[in-house]
């Protein structure tokens, strides 16, 4: 089992992380497809209430380069399903990502929080876990979760940095 905390600052207020970028479809259409090189992100289910919105999507990464036992285990074609629960009033989201194959042997899950940083800014903070129950090879596949999802929360950090610049957000 592995611990994971990830920490970004961006120069826009809490609302408009939560309003304009992770919570916005769109945006992370962009973001995941176009500039993380996803080949698929697609919501299949949202419900917007009063209390903060419900957000399953489906996913589909790019896998890059992988241990022999690894590409054994999970083959060429990785998926998952992310589904976000985000609460407006304690503003934070619950992630839990369901793996497309051994769903009932790897659990990741984790929070993300957005704490206002001075007049302007603000402090992404994403702690999880990761977890592979797998014989031989549970530890190795945990490195490389981890791994992935440290690389594309740091080049989705700089992509969301660009993309305040870029439209006036901050």
């Amino acid at each position: 089992m592995l611990d994971l905390r990830f920490v970004h600052e961006f120069d826009c207020s809490e609302e408009t992380f939560w309003t304009h970028l992770f919570l916005d479809d769109r945006f992370n259409e962009w973001l995941y497809k176009e500039r993380l090189g996803f080949s698929e992100w697609k919501v299949v289910e949202r419900q917007d209430t009063e209390r903060g919105v419900r957000r399953v999507v489906d996913v589909a990464p790019p896998v890059g380069d992988l241990p022999g036992p690894l590409k054994k285990l999970v083959g060429d074609n990785v998926r998952y399903r992310e589904c976000d629960e985000y609460d407006a009033v304690r503003r934070h989201c619950r992630v839990d990502v369901v793996p497309g194959t051994m769903a009932d042997k790897v659990t990741v899950r984790g929070e993300i929080t957005c704490l206002k940083l001075g007049e302007a800014g603000c402090r992404r903070v994403f702690a999880g876990r990761v977890e592979a129950r797998i014989f031989g090879v549970g530890s190795l596949l945990e490195k490389r979760i981890a791994s992935e999802l440290e690389r594309s929360y740091q080049a989705g950090a700089r992509f969301t940095s660009e993309y305040v610049r870029n439209n006036g957000l901050s």
